[in-house]
């Protein structure tokens, strides 16, 4: 489901360098989906939409890194977040595309910021994640 955001915010995350984001979440029959996204033209979020072990991939590499250069130079930065599932807890992801000039220590504390909110949130919808998105830039 494609995220919209207002101006200010679209030109927030932009001065921070950030050119997509993607929230994944992990479904108990098919395992780390991608639910939500900002900027469908942004070469990750094509490629979670097109490769569907893509979004598998990034959930490996979160469980090793908070940040990485894939091998068709594209920057992420991934942050992982809790929900609870039927029986478990649930371990999702937001990532990030970012620039090369990106301010990295601020867009990771966003996404951080955005995680903590997440994992305290009952549910997590269109609506809510938009909102979330705004008040923590």
């Amino acid at each position: 489901m494609k995220l919209s955001v207002d101006q200010q915010a679209f030109l927030t995350l932009r001065k921070l360098g950030i050119q997509a984001i993607g929230i994944i979440e992990f479904d108990e029959v098919y395992g780390p989906m991608p639910k939500f996204i900002h900027s469908q033209h942004a070469k990750l979020v094509r490629r979670i939409l097109q490769d569907q072990l893509f979004s598998m991939k990034l959930s490996v590499l979160s469980k090793y890194a908070s940040e990485a250069t894939l091998a068709d130079d594209l920057r992420v930065i991934i942050e992982t977040f809790r929900s609870s599932g039927d029986n478990r807890a649930k371990i999702n992801f937001i990532v990030a595309q970012v620039s090369e000039e990106a301010d990295y220590a601020r867009v990771r504390a966003l996404l951080r910021d955005i995680s903590k909110r997440l994992s305290t949130a009952e549910r997590i919808d269109k609506e809510s994640l938009e909102r979330i998105l705004c008040e923590a830039l």
